[in-house]
């Protein structure tokens, strides 16, 4: 079945049009939102007293662009894009989160148990300083990450056994944690301990070293979702 790749969100700062993707809707017709917040609507069940649930995605856009002249200020409907390759690499490039890929052909369906709607995520690519170990069964067990002086979480993803046991020979100090503590080595690097880490056995780096991870977003907690190690060091030009 014909895809279609839109997306829908009530914090989007509205980009740039994707120059030649070959857009379905002409976004000159819509209501164009003031720069800042904007909510992009990408379906409609219900227009009135008519179900819109039984007909296929495509038709429910089309009502929902005869609806967008109405739509208050701020408020506008995404637009369907049929090149995705063109389109991902420019939501790459941007920097977004990711596409929403749809049949064009597809019924509403409750719930996620179908295979109409895919979403695909960019990863973002991070410079981080590694602040201390996590130690399990006395080995390395992940790194301690933190960004600009804050927590960032820990990330174990693309750990090698190698590494850990390098990392472990080298800096965890010889008899660490036999007084009982949970923590050792330098002080602490934030202004108190997250509550993570407060039941885990932790040495603290006095030389924290530079890594770049990858995650798939940065949560409201300031931590990065989903981490893996992706090399060590800056990356060049950093």
């Amino acid at each position: 079945a014909p895809g279609s790749l839109a997306g829908s969100d009530d914090r989007l700062l509205r980009p740039q049009q994707p120059p030649g993707l070959g857009s379905h809707a002409d976004s000159a017709d819509q209501p164009q939102p003031p720069a800042g917040l904007a909510y992009v609507l990408f379906d409609v069940l219900a227009a009135g007293d008519r179900d819109l649930r039984g007909l296929p995605y495509l038709q429910r856009h089309e009502v929902l662009l005869a609806l967008s002249p109405r739509l208050p200020e701020g408020m506008l409907v995404t637009e369907l894009y049929r090149d995705g390759e063109a389109l991902w690499q420019w939501v790459a490039q941007a920097g977004w989160e990711g596409v929403v890929s749809k049949r064009l052909d597809s019924l509403y369906k409750e719930g996620k148990q179908h295979k109409d709607w895919f979403k695909k995520k960019t990863a973002l690519l991070l410079d981080v300083d590694i602040v201390g170990l996590k130690i399990r069964d006395g080995m390395a067990a992940s790194l301690v990450m933190s960004v600009d002086g804050q927590y960032f979480g820990s990330v174990s993803l693309g750990l090698t056994g190698e590494m850990r046991a390098l990392l472990t020979s080298r800096l965890v100090p010889e008899g660490a944690f036999a007084d009982g503590s949970l923590h050792a080595g330098t002080a602490l690097p934030f202004a108190a301990l997250p509550n993570d880490l407060k039941k885990e056995r932790v040495v603290w780096l006095q030389n924290p070293f530079p890594c770049t991870v990858t995650g798939l977003e940065i949560t409201e907690a300031g931590q990065l979702r989903h981490p893996k190690i992706a090399g060590f060091g800056r990356r060049r030009g950093e």
